[in-house]
């Protein structure tokens, strides 16, 4: 396939050479405290070394007694227990049931020994001293067993999951105060450009730029840790900030630096490497086709393009893969949302479309609509919540249901609790 004189690569057969030839492995694991491990990604299986509970535990306030003490209790032949201690938080006792006695017991407490029921105080009478029960309680009522939500032994967390808020307090019930966790992705995110250089003098390298700015917080959305720095548009620089990265990070982007011409930087720096590191360069994906991907001190390295919507095409087809085995996650990192076409749309043959779409809500379905306006604008993703890719040659109709690969997290959060209007 040709463009400019380029011989471009279908996006998926680069995508596959491209991991072949790098082999991205997940990444070694580390313990976390338990509070910090929120959104982390598990590295290896839980499994309970306890029960839980670890005893058998009063799950409300009530009196515990024995339930052949009131097996023939009734309105007629009421039941006099005598009431031989207290439960509370605060105060442990050892004090156990024996015949004819009760004994009473606040929520989340342990059984105490000798009694097989706890009554609640709205089913008894409470007289001087003693209770009054007028009818029969079957063994195990108000009672949680132990064990009976978790069994030892029993697998709880599988790694690769992303772990939640309720999976941290499952952790703290099993006593387990640190977390093995996937080692966060290092991502160096070089910015190519003298002008770039220059305002990095007076701000942040993540701020000189909204490409920047962007892939950064991408990466930290998707669990990774951005490392950006600005490089000026020397061959040399270009190459020495590529090899530096390599020594300190898992995957390396640069942003900008790509032309069809002189200015074509990071690839002549890339192929000054020993040995040269482009695996692929151009792909048949519209619009980011100047795409480059390659290799640098061993680490995987893609080459986005400096405009908003290619840059952001390469990123989520080519790095985002990378990321995810890196990372060691199970499921996909990005959430995926099923929709049907509201308009046809195409992509010519030969290369594959990257769209940028939005989803409106139409009663319980979604609908899909493009917001592409060209490379260059950001109101093409400003106004999309995700995006589709347009097999090469492909018509989709309108109606017909498609895959929307929403572009974070939060984009999933937004269409649960919005609606979205054209």
């Amino acid at each position: 396939m040709e463009g400019l004189g380029w011989k471009l690569v279908p996006p998926k057969e680069a995508l596959d050479g491209f991991l072949e030839k790098t082999q991205p492995k997940v990444l070694g694991e580390e313990l976390v405290p338990l509070q910090e491990a929120l959104g982390r990604v598990l590295a290896r299986d839980i499994v309970s070394e306890v029960n839980v509970p670890s005893a058998n535990l009063v799950f409300l306030d009530g009196y515990a007694l024995r339930a052949e003490d009131v097996q023939g209790a009734s309105a007629e032949k009421p039941v006099r227990l005598k009431i031989a201690g207290k439960i509370i938080p605060g105060q442990p006792s050892a004090v156990k049931v024996s015949p004819g006695q009760a004994v009473y017991v606040s929520h989340y407490m342990e059984v105490p020994e000798g009694a097989d029921v706890v009554v609640s105080l709205e089913s008894l009478e409470v007289g001087d001293g003693e209770i009054i029960v007028n009818r029969p309680f079957r063994a195990g009522l108000g009672i949680l067993p132990k064990g009976d939500d978790i069994r030892e032994g029993t697998p709880v967390l599988r790694k690769g999951c992303l772990l939640r808020p309720q999976d941290l307090a499952l952790l703290l019930a099993l006593d387990k105060w640190e977390v093995p966790v996937v080692k966060k992705p290092k991502v160096a995110v070089i910015s190519v450009g003298n002008e770039l250089v220059k305002l990095a003098e007076k701000t942040s390298a993540e701020a000189v730029g909204g490409f920047s700015m962007l892939i950064s917080k991408l990466l930290f959305d998707l669990g990774a840790l951005p490392m950006p720095e600005v490089v000026g548009d020397e061959v040399a620089s270009i190459r020495e900030a590529l090899l530096s990265a390599a020594e300190k990070a898992d995957l390396i982007l640069t942003i900008g630096g790509l032309s069809v011409g002189k200015e074509d930087f990071v690839p002549q720096a890339l192929n000054a490497l020993d040995p040269p590191g482009v695996i692929v360069r151009g792909v048949a994906l519209i619009p980011p086709w100047l795409t480059t991907l390659a290799v640098a001190g061993g680490k995987p390295v893609v080459c986005l393009p400096g405009r908003y919507v290619p840059l952001i095409g390469t990123f989520y087809y080519f790095a985002v893969p990378v990321l995810q085995m890196l990372s060691g996650v199970s499921a996909s990192l990005l959430p995926v949302v099923k929709a049907k076409m509201g308009h046809d749309a195409k992509a010519g043959p030969g290369r594959s479309f990257f769209m940028p779409v939005r989803l409106e809500r139409e009663g319980a379905t979604f609908t899909v609509k493009s917001t592409f306006r060209g490379p260059h604008p950001i109101s093409s993703l400003t106004k999309a919540h995700g995006f589709i890719i347009i097999q090469a040659g492909t018509i989709l109709k309108q109606g017909e249901e498609v895959e929307v690969i929403l572009f974070s997290r939060t984009e999933a959060a937004a269409l649960l609790s919005q609606d979205f209007e054209a």
